[in-house]
């Protein structure tokens, strides 16, 4: 009995060290197949990521599906293949078919690469930069009208189905997620006496489109599996979560310095966790995770991060919580490494275990 008792106590004072604030604890440096350090890292998602291994001429290109690392590059062909979002069967890939072709954009199923483009509808080619399920896309160019910029795009890599559409002067596909929700994001004109659009977002769930009524200029970020996603609103001086029934959060963080107008380096996982890029921070403090008590800077919440590691770009996995962090050591920015970090237990986590396992050790004990 006495020995649970010390086990609990134990417990209980790890998690009030932690108590309020994120922590990510290190696991080591990422390398890929051949034996070099990982430089670039995309598509992250379930463990799961594409890995380039040196920044310069025809890249080692890498998928790494959990437990080995596949040659994207030999399996796609071309020049300098990239991956969009990671996914265990199907997902996107673009890829040159020489160093001076324009960039193409395809699904690879595993065998063999389809192209997508160019639009059926437009002409041009496709612009992929979201992911998360069946879903893929982004938006492709509209050519000869000055009041339509691009049209939105979307493909279910599993059906085939495609989604073109233009709604304003320009509409993107911003995120999709594993419930096959896809969301969309629309501009307006210009908003009076700003630099910024007017905008609109929309999700199709269930091969149904719904409206969101959010007022103010806002831009959508990334979402998660519950139909979450991350919205900068009032000309970026907000960062809110607008929930899968259409409510918004409570404003995260206001205390921290203006974000981007933008939701670059965004992220929001299934657990709740939300990231935004703020440019006017420096090196370590670029990133940040915010709730309704405040920001943290992502460098404060990283344990063992090394002390001259200047940070270039952070990344969440939205499934696993972990955090893959690329940098440099000062004055070699040529010389990327990525660094992994995984989530220590939240609070609740660790007094479940905690209380679990002094059950499990009084039951020994009767027995």
């Amino acid at each position: 009995m006495r020995c649970s008792a010390v086990v609990a106590v134990l417990l209980l004072n790890c998690l009030n060290s932690h108590a309020g604030v994120p922590r990510f604890k290190l696991e080591g440096q990422l390398f890929g197949p051949d034996g070099l350090p990982v430089t670039v890292v995309t598509g992250i998602r379930n463990g799961e990521f594409a890995a380039v291994t040196t920044s310069v001429g025809n890249r080692p290109y890498w998928y790494w599906t959990g437990s080995s690392y596949l040659n994207l590059g030999q399996a796609i062909g071309g020049y300098r293949p990239q991956l969009t979002a990671a996914r265990s069967s199907s997902f996107p890939v673009s890829w040159q078919p020489a160093a001076d072709k324009p960039r193409l954009v395809g699904v690879y199923d595993g065998t063999t690469v389809t192209r997508l483009g160019p639009s059926k509808t437009y002409g041009t080619e496709p612009n992929i930069v979201a992911g998360g399920g069946e879903w893929i896309g982004g938006t492709v160019r509209i050519q000869g009208n000055p009041n339509r910029i691009e049209a939105a795009y979307a493909h279910n890599m599993m059906t085939g189905e495609t989604l073109e559409f233009e709604v304003g002067r320009s509409t993107a596909m911003v995120a999709s997620n594993a419930r096959n929700t896809v969301l969309f994001q629309t501009s307006g004109e210009l908003s009076t006496g700003s630099s910024l659009y007017s905008h609109g977002f929309f999700w199709r769930r269930n091969g149904q489109f719904q409206g969101l009524a959010i007022d103010g200029t806002a831009y959508a970020g990334a979402m998660n599996d519950h139909d979450d996603f991350l919205i900068t609103r009032n000309a970026g001086g907000e960062v809110r979560v607008v929930y899968g029934d259409g409510t918004w959060s409570p404003e995260l963080g206001g205390t921290m310095e203006r974000p981007f107008n933008w939701c670059n380096g965004a992220g929001i996982s299934n657990s709740g966790l939300a990231m935004v890029y703020n440019p006017g921070g420096q090196n370590r403090t670029k990133y940040y995770f915010g709730d309704t008590a405040g920001w943290y800077s992502v460098a404060d919440t990283l344990e063992g991060l090394p002390s001259n590691l200047i940070i270039s770009t952070a990344q969440l996995d939205p499934v696993t919580d972990q955090m893959y962090v690329t940098g440099f050591y000062s004055g070699n920015s040529s010389n990327k490494i990525v660094l992994r970090f995984n989530p220590v237990p939240e609070p609740g986590t660790l007094v479940a275990l905690g209380l679990g396992l002094a059950a499990m050790l009084r039951k020994k004990r009767r027995a």
